[in-house]
Formats: structure tokens, C-alpha cells, sequence
């Protein structure tokens, strides 16, 4: 966790595809769905990871979890988080080739038989 800081990350892959959605938001009473529906688009047979970036205001993370985990394939593994402003909870942002705008989900679908994906938390 690094408050007052922005993340940004550049990936290229030889064997690997990539494959990026994004949808808006304006409440956490959508976020289930919202993320079953943008979950969905990106399953396909050697689909292997899903890294997921959402506005951490507007989106209910939990329900955000139980709408992808109905989509997509149980061998999918899923990371990411939610945007945060620190204390403040007055506003965040994601973006995808874009400035972040609020109310934002971003999922990056991972692709191909080459890819090994290992996570961990504390």
C-alpha cells in the first residue's frame, strides 16, 4: 500500500495474449452484475488469469468477487484491488488507455498455455 502515489504498469509477453474490458459504474448496488457481464467477455478456452482494477468507492469489492467468480471458469485465477484515496473516501480512479475517471472497472484477461501466474498476500 503507498498513499499519495499512482500505479502504473507496462507488460509485454512473447507467448502470451492479453486481452483488456472495461465498463462504467454508478453504484455498488450494480457491482455484481456489472462484473459478471465484463467477466464474461473474456472467457475462452486458454484463458488463465484475470487481474482486475475498479474504482474502490463505487464498486462493493466483495460482490464485485461473487459477479466474476459466476463467469468465469473455476481455474481462472483472479487479483487485483480497488482504488483507494487514503482516508479521505471522497474519490478514486481507474483508467484504461485513458485519464482514471470514477466508477470505473478494469479486467485484463490473461491467455495461453506459456503463462504461470503466482500471487501472494500479507
Amino acid at each position: 500500500v503507498y498513499d499519495g502515489s499512482v500505479t502504473v504498469t507496462a507488460c509485454h509477453f512473447e507467448k502470451t495474449s492479453v486481452r483488456v474490458v472495461h465498463g462504467s459504474i454508478s453504484g455498488q448496488e450494480e457491482s455484481a452484475r456489472k462484473a459478471e457481464e465484463l467477466a464474461s467477455t473474456l472467457v475462452a478456452v486458454d484463458l488463465k488469469h484475470v487481474l482486475v482494477f475498479t474504482d474502490g468507492l463505487l464498486v462493493n469489492g466483495s460482490q464485485c468477487a461473487l459477479g466474476m467468480a459466476k463467469a468465469l471458469p473455476q481455474h481462472v485465477a483472479v487479483t487485483g484491488g480497488l482504488a483507494g484515496d487514503g482516508a479521505a473516501f471522497v474519490s478514486t480512479a481507474v483508467g484504461h488507455n485513458t485519464p482514471g475517471v470514477t466508477g470505473t472497472i478494469v479486467m485484463v484477461g490473461f491467455y495461453g498455455t506459456s503463462l504461470k501466474i503466482g500471487y501472494g498476500s500479507v
